[in-house]
């Protein structure tokens, strides 16, 4: 008996798979009792962000930049200095978005001189030039060296675990409400609606069969232990995944907003929309400017998450060309497949590093991936499958008719 036909996908409509996404994450951390994969999935997090904030720019504004490590780097710096200062962490995160958003704006203004490909090159290069400014002041970044960051003492706090169970919980019970409601008005298929029903029924059970074993860390005292850190990190985890999703909140309300449509506009024919009498030029500060505060978020998070860094790691090219990867793996102008793309790189990138005979190749098995991707989901993972594989088949179709012997092709009608 199948349960996903053709009818009962068309029933998974956008809100209840974000709410099936959305308790699967915040159940993880109380699940699972692995360090090594909360430092992992808290990492994917704020990857994620950070492809977030670049899709803005480039997918749905089609600002192709190769300067968004400035953005990331500068955030992550500025929360870092001020850690380092006794400075409070939500001091830092607003410093970091806000100096990542001056950054943005600059990049909004080289708009006004060139575009294409010599913007591109334009954010490359002052993107080094901020790398090499940092790289010499050694009195503030450290150099190659860099510097280390404090952990906020507030990720030790019992009030914090207390809060990321009560958004859990509140979470779980959303979906299992929107499902219930589903099936007393008789939404969609019947198939679909069990499934439904099953999957939040099992989230639920899950989250209250492991709340016990993580508030028994409060009632130990291990809380309070600094030498022990997988309450910490699980904290962090939720430290992450809240900023994101609030982040693709505002995101997505702008995408799909008036403002969203101007810049899928400008994206799309830009001397058409200055014939409608849009102020082009604003409205790309504007899109880089948001992008550029995003992307001082995932800074500020990345700094006290590493606890050391320095120019290359936060600064280095390396990081733009990864976000890039990132938004066309998933797909671009699609919000969803960036952080989607950044969740696959980053898990698959640490897990091929620890497969024997095979981890010291891991970058040429990235690159075979890439190429496989390019070829058979040419518009992203998203993107191909919003257009109902139309992409994927067309490539095998033209594969298949490149291999096939020129005596036995058919003519085309």
């Amino acid at each position: 008996m199948r349960f996903f036909n053709r009818n009962s996908l068309n029933v998974l409509t956008k809100k209840k798979l974000m709410l099936l996404f959305l308790s699967a994450l915040f159940i993880l951390p109380l699940a699972s009792p692995s360090r090594f994969y909360m430092v992992l999935f808290s990492e994917v997090l704020i990857w994620a962000l950070l492809a977030l904030s670049y899709d803005l720019a480039l997918g749905y504004t089609g600002l192709v930049g190769f300067g968004h490590a400035a953005l990331f780097g500068v955030g992550a710096y500025a929360a870092a200095l001020l850690l380092r200062m006794d400075y409070s962490f939500f001091l830092a995160i607003p410093a970091a978005m806000l100096f990542g958003g001056l950054i943005g704006a600059v990049y909004g203004v080289f708009t006004r001189r060139v575009g294409g490909i010599y913007y591109a090159l334009v954010t490359l290069a002052f993107s080094e030039v901020i790398f090499l400014v940092f790289s010499k002041l050694v009195d503030l970044s450290g150099g190659e060296t860099g510097i280390s960051v404090p952990r906020p003492d507030f990720l030790r706090s019992d009030v914090i675990l207390y809060f990321a169970i009560a958004v859990s919980v509140f979470v779980v019970i959303v979906l299992l409400v929107t499902v219930v409601k589903d099936l007393r008005g008789g939404t969609g298929t019947r198939k679909a609606r069990i499934v439904y029903l099953a999957l939040a029924i099992a989230f639920l059970a899950v989250l209250f069969l492991m709340i016990p074993s993580k508030l028994s860390l409060i009632t130990e005292g291990s809380m309070r232990d600094r030498t022990t850190t997988i309450s910490t990190m699980n904290i962090y985890y939720f430290l992450a995944l809240i900023p994101l999703f609030l982040c693709y909140l505002v995101a997505n309300r702008i995408v799909n907003s008036p403002l969203g449509h101007i810049f899928i506009a400008i994206r799309e024919n830009e001397e058409r929309t200055k014939m409608l009498g849009y102020n082009v030029f604003n409205y790309k500060i504007l899109s880089s400017t948001i992008s550029g505060i995003f992307a001082g978020l995932a800074g500020a998070l990345y700094a006290p998450f590493i606890l050391s860094i320095n120019p290359s790691s936060v600064l280095g090219s390396t990081i733009t060309i990864n976000v890039l990867l990132y938004s066309i793996l998933g797909g671009l102008g699609t919000l969803i497949g960036p952080m989607i793309g950044a969740g696959i790189i980053t898990i698959l990138a640490d897990e091929l590093t620890g497969v024997p005979y095979i981890g010291q190749y891991w970058m040429l098995v990235l690159g075979v991936f890439y190429l496989l991707v390019i070829l058979f989901l040419p518009y992203g993972i998203v993107n191909t499958l919003r257009f109902k594989g139309t992409s994927f088949r067309q490539t095998l179709k033209k594969l298949a008719s490149s291999i096939r012997p020129s005596g036995n092709r058919k003519t085309d009608k």
